[in-house]
């Protein structure tokens, strides 16, 4: 959705409500958190995105600990975030739903410096996320990602994942695709753990260790419903202390939010952080 077409119907909005509003456009990669850094100082009500998951996860980087509040409008790519915390429906009504809302803290993970508020992953969708380029995603949209990963998961596996307690002693798991996560839903159709899980703890990692192109298929399959937990072959474990994830025989892709942060290996934490995402009350 192009800027101008966002700003104008959005204009509409905030002038039927009668709130006065500044603008910033992005110009590239990590703009995003250099806007969010300069306004952490401005006496603002709140920090509104209109963006995909890339977008808020580069805002976030430059909000974290801030206690004004920061609100959600799903645009983009994709937006997993406003589509779990209920943020959903046209702009226009995404926009009501969160002026009219009430901020919460949601917890905010690290991977290797680089705060996120979904996920952490490493394996296949590292390298998904890697080789999908701006202009893929632009044109084919979720279609860019699909492709990628049915072509990457055709081939054969050419390494393994360990996964190691960042505290202590002692290999935690093997796998061939290793998830971290702080929600339910992945990519917006799986359900990578119980909601009831998070509930109890904030922070869980989910490992896949089987690596031909039917275990993919099956893992996906299964995780729709969310019965991928069930199997002998997923591994799932709470993170308390943090977790370093390595792969051999070369480093492999990570990514959080939906975005590339570099290679293996990578610790992972469950930061004291949060972040108050309007969530909306109707």
């Amino acid at each position: 959705m192009a800027y101008r077409q966002v700003r104008k119907r959005l204009e509409t909005v905030l002038r039927d409500l009668r709130i006065e509003a500044e603008w910033w456009e992005t110009q590239g990669p990590g703009h995003a958190t250099e806007l969010a850094h300069r306004l952490r100082s401005e006496p603002i009500d709140m920090l509104l995105v209109a963006g995909g998951d890339g977008t808020v996860n580069e805002v976030v980087n430059g909000w974290v600990g801030h206690t004004v509040p920061l609100g959600v409008l799903p645009i983009g790519t994709s937006n997993i975030l406003a589509r779990v915390y209920g943020i959903r429906g046209s702009l226009e009504a995404a926009c009501l739903r969160t002026f009219y809302g009430q901020p919460r803290p949601i917890p905010v993970g690290q991977a290797n410096g680089r705060y996120f508020v979904l996920m952490a992953g490493v394996g296949l969708d590292g390298e998904v996320v890697a080789v999908t380029t701006y202009e893929q995603k632009f044109r084919w949209n979720r279609l860019a990602y699909a492709w990628h990963a049915l072509r990457l998961a055709l081939r054969p596996c050419p390494y393994e994942i360990r996964v190691y307690p960042l505290e202590g002693e002692g290999l935690l798991m093997r796998a061939t695709q290793v998830i971290v996560t702080l929600v339910p839903n992945y990519g917006g159709f799986f359900r990578i753990v119980p909601p009831r899980w998070l509930a109890e703890h904030p922070m869980w990692v989910v490992g896949f260790q089987r690596n031909r192109w039917w275990n993919y298929m099956k893992y996906c399959l299964l995780a729709v419903p969310g019965w991928h937990v069930r199997l002998p072959d997923v591994v799932t474990l709470r993170v308390s202390e943090g977790l370093c994830i390595e792969s051999a025989p070369t480093p492999i892709p990570v990514q959080v939010d939906g975005e590339a942060v570099g290679w293996t290996p990578v610790q992972v934490r469950l930061t004291g952080y949060s972040v108050r995402l309007v969530t909306p009350a109707f």
